[in-house]
């Protein structure tokens, strides 16, 4: 299974980045995978989602600014 989280309510960029977390898992669904799509807003959100998956995560993405997820991970 692919995981892709996304923020979606990130100041003004929220719609550019779920567009662009629709967008891979549009791609990667026609490639015959399994994709679940996750918008959250916290750390706390994607760990919580990640932990609960209900299969095995293959891949994992994030999409988000940053300045904002990329120091925490």
């Amino acid at each position: 299974m692919i995981w892709i989280g996304y923020t979606a309510g990130y100041r003004d960029g929220g719609p550019g980045l779920r567009q662009a977390a629709i967008t891979l898992a549009r791609e990667r669904t026609r490639a015959g995978q399994v994709v679940r799509l996750h918008a959250g807003e916290t750390m706390r959100d994607f760990v919580e989602a990640v932990a609960g998956a209900p299969e095995p995560i293959d891949e994992l993405h994030l999409i988000g600014h940053s300045g904002l997820y990329g120091p925490m991970f």
